[in-house]
């Protein structure tokens, strides 16, 4: 049953192809070809404006396995490009993106510019739409020129507060700690505190052997040394300095049940940052009914793997929380003139 579904899927991702004219082609960045993606509208021309994608965690394609689909299909119906690559490593991209740091995911950006300009769009209003784990990479971009505006999609902002939060979720989640225990951040705390000495200080052999392995509040150990080392580069990742320099107008949309980053902690930070500086062109919202990624939460949190392509494709742009998509179309067709 699944493969048939899976058929669909593919079938469906095709059809939705069909909405705009998709151009593959590549680029060099970090000494490694990157295989890219530019979704023109039916009817543009040299001037349209162009979105780049900037990924969140983990192996994802120039499609994001069919999640940018809507977005692409969105922006273009509204007269605006969009730009994709997949990760180092993936569908044929050549490296390892798990070998990168942030800021060599924030010069695929800049490299990608300067692929879209060789390609005959050298005169375009050019921003960035960045998910997840791409709030530590647009920071890198403060002083980029070329990008005139900046969204971000549940964006994270300290790796090791976003742990915590991470952990103390699944922690209720299994029934491991109760929410009415008024000294469990305090032990989450001296918890991570360990975890992160370790990591930094450990190899992965001496890791995976680690006493802190049999911690009850232990989850899933990392199960390969280039993950481990990809943790160990980046797990510093903080990205409010970066963002008090961010000139650019700034859209932040954050899904009112996202169990992945601490949304109450996220728009404090956002709306003290640019409460503080020049550039105080800062539109935030929290959108109802949203996960991290802005779709249905009762829907898709729990989900993954062929689970998820299968409702996600289904569903097509249905499967964002309502809303969603329109405001993050709006804002970003609003700023593209």
């Amino acid at each position: 049953m699944k493969k048939i579904l899976l058929i669909a899927w593919v079938t469906l991702t095709l059809v939705g192809c069909n909405k705009a004219n998709y151009i593959e082609s590549s680029f060099q960045s970090n000494n490694q070809q990157l295989q890219s993606l530019l979704v023109l509208p039916k009817q543009t021309n040299k001037e349209v404006p162009v979105v780049i994608f900037i990924h969140g965690d983990g192996a994802m394609d120039k499609h994001s396995y069919g999640y940018y689909n809507p977005i692409f299909k969105a922006l273009a119906e509204n007269g605006i490009a969009s730009f994709s690559w997949s990760k180092a490593g993936i569908d044929g991209s050549t490296g390892n993106w798990l070998k990168q740091s942030m800021a060599d995911r924030a010069q695929e950006v800049k490299d990608a510019i300067t692929s879209i300009k060789k390609q005959g769009f050298t005169n375009n209003k050019i921003g960035v739409l960045g998910f997840s784990q791409a709030g530590w990479v647009v920071p890198y971009l403060h002083n980029v020129s070329e990008v005139k505006f900046v969204a971000l999609v549940g964006p994270a902002i300290n790796w090791r507060q976003q742990s915590k939060y991470m952990t103390k979720l699944r922690l209720l989640e299994r029934g491991i700690i109760d929410a009415s225990d008024k000294n469990i951040e305090h032990q989450i705390s001296l918890f991570e505190q360990s975890m992160y000495d370790v990591i930094k200080n450990s190899s992965f052999e001496t890791y995976q052997q680690h006493i802190i392995q049999q911690h009850r509040f232990s989850g899933i150990a990392i199960s390969t040394e280039d993950h481990y080392e990809f943790v160990r580069r980046n797990i510093d990742a903080d990205a409010q300095a970066g963002l008090s320099k961010l000139t650019q107008p700034t859209l932040v949309l954050l899904g009112e049940q996202d169990l992945n980053v601490d949304i109450k902690n996220s728009r404090r930070i956002y709306q003290n940052i640019f409460a503080r500086q020049e550039n105080r062109d800062l539109t935030l919202s929290v959108i109802k009914e949203a996960n991290h990624s802005l779709l249905k939460a009762n829907t898709f949190n729990g989900l993954s793997g062929i689970d998820w392509l299968i409702e996600f494709e289904l569903l097509g742009e249905n499967a964002f929380a309502p809303g969603a998509l329109q405001q993050l179309t709006t804002w970003l067709v609003a700023k593209s003139k």
